[in-house]
């Protein structure tokens, strides 16, 4: 897992080490979010893809985890704040298989670890890194957001 503020990237060399990382940073700072379509975002075909949401956050215990395979997660909030819950995939309970199309495993965990994104910052997440996005720690909060699905090239 990164995390980090986008105002802050080119500061940060290792971060281009990545494959496609720079480019998505890159995108990032250059598009105008009211313009793009809310769902899901053609950015390089279906090599390279994210997903533009606003949603209002859920408590802990609605919280749905996930888990990848094939791509890293890059979150990135747009405005609002939220809490991103992280934990080792191995401590989710499987509650729907990994479904090879979506390139996601989800489940429960009685995790409580995780971090709060406030407005300009990311989340890299890494497919051993199970998540749960769009939770509140104290009251919900309206947040405007983007996920990119960065494919991992072994």
């Amino acid at each position: 897992m990164i995390i980090g503020k986008l105002n802050q990237t080119d500061q940060v060399k290792y971060l281009s080490y990545i494959k496609d990382l720079k480019f998505a940073f890159d995108f990032l700072k250059s598009v105008n979010f009211r313009e793009l379509p809310l769902g899901r975002v053609e950015i390089c075909g279906k090599r390279f893809f994210g997903y533009h949401s606003e949603f209002q956050t859920k408590p802990l215990n609605e919280a749905i985890w996930e888990g990848h395979k094939k791509y890293i997660d890059l979150q990135f909030v747009i405005e609002g704040r939220e809490w991103l819950g992280i934990t080792d995939i191995s401590n989710m309970q499987i509650t729907q298989d990994y479904n090879n199309e979506t390139d996601a495993v989800l489940g429960l965990s009685d995790s409580k670890e995780g971090f709060e994104l406030n407005e300009g910052m990311f989340a890299v997440l890494f497919p051993d890194e199970a998540h749960a996005p769009g939770i509140f720690r104290d009251t919900p909060q309206n947040v405007h957001k983007i996920v990119l699905k960065i494919p991992l090239e072994i």
